[in-house]
């Protein structure tokens, strides 16, 4: 396939580029300015390496402490305070492992890290510390195919809804994309090996280990992708990316390669949905709560594998879902067998052998009976619509704690 038609959607242009440039290295002459500490100010990320993808990017500006501090995140605070007071715009300070701050300037997002100036693993104090070392490990290995080819992988994987190491999400880190494309040498190469990817699959590019899987802490090894990061061979870069996300991101190479085309690098987008003969569908327009895409984002799954839960535990048909988060606001959507259940059912309960759970069973209901070996009780239901019973769901402080508020639409 020719991918030159996505890559004029994908790919900044040089101008854009250049802006970019001038725009960042503007704010890093600034802080050095202001900033009367021994530091190092770099950008970083993936407008450093020249990967990012069009309106589709935070540009990154590290500060390297080569003194260590107390906390590092309050020794920037003071700097980006000036700047932004100077510049008469708002900044957020993000709360994490290390606190960071964003703002936007002239329409481009900043986030500020602060990182200790670290040359080996050993002197890492913090993740973040490592990053600029992962920027600098990139740039030695790429050239302008290959950080195009990068677009092209991040860009499919956010089609597919495969993108982001957020706990939401639990799909491939741009980190990760980064070690994958470097390791396979193009964007055709890295479609057609991982399709054959297997049940577990080690990418070593530094060629490090025998067998990572073995070779590396237990911890390290639990999802399916084992990715050595080549900057820290104790760790497993793609730790976070879970077993559905790699599944699904296997299957949608195969149907690429089936046939190749564009629709697999268009971003997909909330469609209300429709409804279907013999089914009910439910749709939640939800606004977040203020705060971290992570965090809040994670709350909101929460609250909707709640429902979903629950509307099984009730013996609802479930017959599929989907959400689509936004900051702002975010759409959960489900289809449902549309149908009144009975006005009892049937609850199974322990085995004739076992004595204290027969015990406890009959002290619960009353009214028993057995089958087959195994005690019964038939009940009264709470709830036989599904509606009925997203009704009282949503009223809930699981729910209701995990967001700001929603509508029904």
């Amino acid at each position: 396939m020719n991918y030159d038609k996505v890559l004029e959607q994908i790919k900044p242009s040089k101008e854009e580029e250049e802006d970019i440039k001038a725009l960042s290295d503007y704010v890093v002459q600034y802080f050095e300015t202001i900033i009367k500490d021994d530091v190092q100010i770099i950008c970083g990320g993936s407008s450093a390496k020249g990967t990012f993808l069009k309106g589709d990017f935070d540009v990154d500006i590290f500060v390297r402490y080569k003194k260590t501090k107390e906390n590092y995140s309050n020794e920037l605070h003071k700097a980006v305070k000036e700047f932004c007071a100077h510049q008469k715009i708002n900044y957020e300070r993000v709360h994490g492992s290390r606190d960071y701050f964003k703002f936007t300037y002239k329409k481009i997002s900043f986030e500020i890290v602060p990182v200790k100036y670290v040359t080996k693993i050993s002197e890492v104090q913090n993740v973040t510390d490592m990053s600029p070392m992962h920027v600098q490990w990139a740039l030695s290995k790429l050239n302008s195919k290959l950080a195009d080819d990068i677009r092209l992988a991040k860009r499919f994987c956010k089609a597919q809804r495969v993108y982001g190491a957020e706990s939401y999400i639990n799909g491939f880190s741009g980190h990760v994309i980064d070690i994958l494309l470097i390791n396979y040498g193009s964007f055709d190469k890295f479609i057609k090996e991982a399709s054959n990817w297997e049940t577990k699959t080690m990418i070593d590019v530094k060629k490090i280990y025998k067998d990572a899987s073995k070779e590396l802490n237990k911890s390290k090894t639990q999802s399916p992708l084992i990715v050595v990061d080549p900057i820290d061979s104790n760790r497993n870069a793609s730790a976070s990316l879970s077993k559905e996300k790699y599944l699904l991101f296997i299957q949608k190479t195969k149907d690429f390669l089936k046939n190749p085309s564009e629709k697999y690098f268009q971003i997909p987008k909330y469609v209300k949905p429709k409804e279907k003969e013999g089914q009910k569908s439910f749709v939640l327009d939800i606004k977040p709560l203020k705060g971290k895409s992570d965090i809040i984002g994670s709350k909101i799954l929460k609250g909707i594998n709640y429902i979903l839960k629950e509307m099984k535990n009730n013996q609802f048909q479930i017959t599929s879902w989907d959400w689509f988060f936004d900051p702002d606001l975010t759409h959960f959507y489900f289809y449902v067998k549309d149908e009144t259940l009975s006005k009892t059912y049937i609850r199974k309960g322990p085995g004739i052998d076992n004595k204290e759970g027969v015990k406890n069973f009959k002290q619960k209901h009353k009214t028993t009976f057995e089958k087959d070996g195994v005690l019964y009780v038939e009940l009264e239901r709470e709830f036989r619509t599904p509606k009925k019973l997203l009704d009282y769901l949503v009223k809930q402080e699981y729910f209701t704690s995990r967001l700001d508020s929603f509508n029904f639409n």
